[in-house]
């Protein structure tokens, strides 16, 4: 299983039924997630973890 991308400095709000996650990658470059449908609790000092609809997933980094 592939890494999970790091977004930082992100936000989260509910779009009918599922989440819309907007943040910024490493580099500073604008990130838009979609269609997630649950946010997971990180673990051993990870963020939180989420999966978009594509499958693809991403660590949310507060900083």
């Amino acid at each position: 299983m592939a890494a999970a991308k790091k977004v930082l400095d992100w936000r989260a709000k509910r779009a009918s039924n599922a989440i819309t996650i907007d943040g910024f990658s490493p580099k500073g470059e604008a990130v838009k997630i979609t269609g997630v449908p649950v946010i997971e609790a990180g673990k051993k000092g990870k963020g939180p973890i989420v999966t978009d609809k594509a499958g693809n997933r991403f660590e949310l980094v507060s900083i």
